[in-house]
């Protein structure tokens, strides 16, 4: 599922991907976006520690990574 062009307001969690999957969703959903996509590695251990939840889910046949609520991206690194 996309959430592309809503806010994390608007579906609560933000969707994250492991390097390996992120060539896929990037060509997915959004090859046909004229922005730059912009990757950011997410330390999850520091994302729990935080309080965000975390968790992954079935989606396409594949585990995903959400991130629940807002995420400290002073956890991020570009």
């Amino acid at each position: 599922m996309s959430t592309r062009g809503r806010s994390l307001d608007d579906v609560g969690f933000i969707h994250c991907s492991t390097a390996e999957q992120v060539t896929g969703v990037a060509d997915a959903f959004y090859s046909d976006d004229p922005l730059t996509l912009i990757v950011l590695e997410l330390e999850v251990d520091a994302i729990e520690a935080s309080r965000t939840e975390v968790r992954w889910e079935l989606a396409r046949g594949e585990l995903f990574l959400t991130c629940t609520g807002h995420c400290d991206l002073s956890l991020s690194s570009p």
